[in-house]
């Protein structure tokens, strides 16, 4: 594929998302918990997903961090969430 196609699918996901409740759209992030496959589009839809997740007006901190490294911020996808007075919240541990 070539990155044209990429920043095409990009913004299909980038509108599909932002159409999306805040409850769909956290079905969507639960979706995608305990996928073990990665690639290139993989990556650009969870970049998509997060930049989405940091517009929302509910408190998702629990979803961020800084990576084991100590280098910058991570996205954290190990765990479901759910929405309780405007705070996402860990649904289960895995």
């Amino acid at each position: 594929m070539t990155d044209l196609h990429y920043t095409k699918e990009r913004e299909g996901w980038e509108k599909c998302l932002a159409s999306l409740s805040n409850e769909e759209l956290i079905t969507t992030f639960n979706r995608g918990i305990g996928i073990r496959a990665w690639g290139y589009g993989r990556a650009a839809y969870i970049s998509c997903l997060e930049k989405e997740i940091l517009k929302r007006a509910f408190d998702s901190g629990i979803l961020f961090g800084e990576d084991k490294y100590g280098r910058g911020k991570s996205f954290h996808l190990g765990n479901k969430v759910h929405l309780l007075k405007g705070k996402l919240l860990i649904l289960n541990k895995h």
